[in-house]
């Protein structure tokens, strides 16, 4: 079973309710002052009514030695909302997955796609099994997000090719890059734990699988390719909310301008149109194609 190492570990999880204004700055600023992790109610899987909310729930995950219960309210009086609820509580990862091991089952995600966890490997399917435990890190594959993305990568032609994925979560779409042929691939995440689930994801394929191809994850944000200009790759992913990408407008141009292919979600439909026009107009692309399941979008070229 992967993540075996952290199955002795405790971590801090606070959950706070929050106005959606100040939900990136907070995100941000968590991440910056010590969070491992990071997990936004709005991408609970299969839920989307938080979209029509003021408020969102934010979850983040701490190390045990972190003063959690002084630090978070410190925070939402920083952030002028002394008032808005929140819960501190420990949380230990061999009861966590315990849980998961319970509700966590195979499904398909595409026709040709099974996300299986690593304690049901003995599930019997034709299609290719992507092993995948997503602790705490977003992305079971269940979001219509990740189906979409995973949908459209499937017409693409990853043979031989280098990827790059900006916010890798559990590491899904790298490793799917990597069974659809890709020779190296790189993924990128803000947070520690997202990078941690990633490569342990990645290494219970490769086991599984017998991968021949490379992947690497490194914490960062959208500056890493300014920090690594000597990485050269044909196909971009990148699964987030477009908030994101508008605050990072200049170096996610580097990553379009630097891409054969790109592969953008993460943007609910009442903001299809608005990303449409901003991105169209930011790549200087006459078309880019757009696909839709359930209330979300993908855009790719």
């Amino acid at each position: 079973m992967i993540n075996s190492k952290m199955n002795d570990k405790s971590f801090w999880q606070a959950a706070l309710t929050i106005p959606k204004n100040i939900s990136r700055d907070m995100e941000v600023f968590m991440i910056k002052a010590g969070a491992l992790g990071f997990h936004e109610l709005l991408y609970a899987e299969g839920i989307t009514e938080n979209l029509h909310n003021d408020n969102t729930i934010h979850y983040y995950y701490f190390s045990p030695d972190f003063p959690a219960k002084a630090f978070v309210p410190m925070v939402l009086g920083i952030f002028e909302c002394p008032d808005s609820e929140y819960e501190i509580k420990q949380v230990f990862y061999e009861e966590f997955l315990k849980t998961m091991e319970e509700t966590f089952t195979p499904f398909m995600a595409t026709p040709r796609i099974w996300i299986v966890p690593p304690w049901k490997t003995d599930h019997s399917v034709e299609e290719k099994k992507l092993i995948i435990n997503p602790a705490f890190a977003f992305g079971t594959g269940r979001h219509a997000t990740t189906r979409l993305m995973l949908e459209v990568m499937e017409q693409m032609d990853f043979q031989g090719k280098k990827v790059l994925e900006m916010g890798c979560g559990s590491g899904i779409l790298s490793i799917a890059s990597i069974m659809m042929g890709a020779s190296h691939v790189v993924g990128v995440d803000v947070e520690s734990l997202s990078v941690e689930s990633s490569m342990e994801n990645f290494l219970a394929n490769r086991e599984y699988h017998n991968f021949k191809s490379m992947a690497e994850f490194h914490e960062g944000d959208f500056s890493w390719l300014q920090k690594n200009p000597d990485y050269k790759f044909q196909i971009f992913l990148s699964n987030i909310l477009p908030e994101i990408f508008y605050q990072n407008e200049s170096d996610f141009l580097k990553f379009l301008h630097a891409s054969q292919t790109w592969i953008i979600s993460g943007i609910v439909e009442e903001k299809e149109e608005e990303f449409y026009n901003w991105i169209i107009e930011l790549s200087g692309e006459s078309t880019i194609h757009r696909m839709k399941k359930e209330d979300w979008v993908v855009f790719y070229k």
